[in-house]
């Protein structure tokens, strides 16, 4: 009939007689509204089938990914991690003595009562040392300080360089001293900044004076040592 001759014309203009499997895979695949897949298609799938399966969880993805850390504290699961357990410390220190100590006299460095400081962390430690004092005479009084180790070891200085301090012997720093010009009979405040790197707990901090042979009265005294780590 005229419908079954204007088929075949149509069928011929897209097929030809001597189509193949392969010819037919392709002109099927092109078409957008099929659900097949390409060959590539195929290899990407099977590629992820064989490590990942179809009822994959939460946990199980977990175990599949890097494990990631802060300061070896896992991230998997649910909850804060505590900020202390990633974060630096802050640890300081603070001696405080009002009692007066009148005609305080010495030639060598002399250390000054209520001012010791007792190490009760590991650290480099920064120290401030501030003495409300008098002098009977208009002259130099020099600050500094000094450091009775709990152990043998050697410590850093400032500068640098290394000292070995013994366990129970004082150690004065004396290149760390401070001068300062005192007016006689005027009511001053000494101060000195200090450095000791590598202390350990137990160890004794002390300030010491040296009044090159003059009277001094000492009234408010106060230091502080400060370690961050």
């Amino acid at each position: 009939t005229d419908a079954e001759k204007l088929a075949i014309a149509n069928t011929s203009g897209t097929n030809t007689g001597d189509e193949t499997p392969t010819s037919v895979k392709t002109k099927y695949e092109s078409n957008a509204d099929t659900n097949a897949f390409t060959d590539s298609e195929k290899t990407n799938l099977s590629n992820q089938s064989g490590t990942n399966t179809g009822d994959e969880t939460t946990s199980s993805i977990q175990t599949k990914r890097p494990l990631k850390t802060v300061n070896g504290t896992s991230l998997e699961g649910t909850g804060d991690i505590p900020i202390s357990s990633g974060g630096e410390s802050y640890t300081k220190i603070v001696v405080f003595e009002d009692t007066p100590l009148n005609n305080f006299n010495s030639n060598v460095f002399t250390d000054v009562a209520g001012m010791q400081i007792t190490i009760d962390r590991d650290g480099d430690y920064t120290f401030s040392a501030f003495l409300n004092c008098n002098n009977d005479q208009s002259e130099e009084i020099d600050l500094t300080i000094a450091l009775t180790p709990i152990t043998n070891r050697v410590i850093t200085l400032p500068n640098g360089s290394t000292v070995n301090v013994a366990a129970g012997t004082q150690f004065t720093s004396q290149f760390q001293a401070v001068r300062d010009r005192q007016q006689k009979n005027s009511d001053q405040t000494l101060t000195g900044l200090f450095l000791f790197d590598d202390l350990e707990i137990n160890d004794l901090i002390d300030f010491q004076i040296n009044t090159r042979n003059d009277n001094v009265d000492l009234s408010n005294r106060r230091a502080y040592g400060y370690t961050i780590n």
